[in-house]
């Protein structure tokens, strides 16, 4: 008797089709891999302004606190003078208290424009993040689709589209935010950076 060949379950998905699929999740890919690349770049420019801002906020600090402690010395002195001296160290008390004045709105404003960066800082980051794993979906559904193509298999066609689609989605995050992630996902990178660069000096940390 002879024997009956079954013949081989043909895929839903037409090779081409899975050929096709492969190519524009590599496509995508090449983007979230682009955009990861230069989120990283950023983050790392927008850190070293938030470390040249934080020693120009130093630097006005000193200065301030230099100022006032002229102000208190003049004031000082000026008890129990007469004349010319009184009016001169007055003068100087007068002088330094202004100095110390416009050495702290400086200051404050060094202050915002620093934080300003290190928000800017953490978008970029946190961008990164959604790109890197943009990139990690839609890499693997690029595998599995390839996968596909060569077996001639639904099963890892369907699974290489949806975590393609998943990180589409992702991507689509990365550039519209849509959902945040928790700064702990990310705290790893932005301290990687922050040591690369060097570390920025906090407010705390002035006199």
């Amino acid at each position: 008797m002879s024997e009956i060949n079954t013949p081989a379950k043909e895929p839903k998905a037409s090779s081409e089709t899975m050929s096709r699929a492969t190519a524009i999740l590599a496509v995508i890919a090449a983007i979230a891999s682009a955009r990861w690349g230069a989120c990283n770049l950023q983050a790392i420019l927008e850190q070293g302004k938030v470390n040249d801002t934080w020693a120009y906020y130093q630097a006005k600090s000193i200065k301030q606190h230099n100022a006032e402690q002229s102000r208190d010395l003049a004031a000082a002195l000026s008890v129990g003078s007469t004349g010319d001296t009184a009016g001169a160290l007055k003068k100087l008390q007068q002088n330094m208290a202004a100095e110390a004045r416009r050495q702290e709105i400086e200051k404050i404003e060094r202050q915002m424009q620093a934080e300003k960066y290190q928000a800017s800082r953490d978008h970029m980051v946190e961008s990164s993040f959604w790109f890197e794993l943009a990139f990690a979906g839609l890499q693997l559904g690029v595998i599995l689709c390839t996968i596909a193509a060569g077996s001639k298999r639904d099963t890892p066609f369907i699974a290489g589209i949806v975590f393609g689609v998943l990180g589409a989605l992702l991507l689509v995050n990365g550039f519209h935010r849509f959902v945040y992630a928790p700064a702990a996902w990310y705290q790893g990178a932005k301290e990687q950076i922050a040591n690369d660069i060097g570390p920025a000096t906090a407010p705390s940390q002035q006199p």
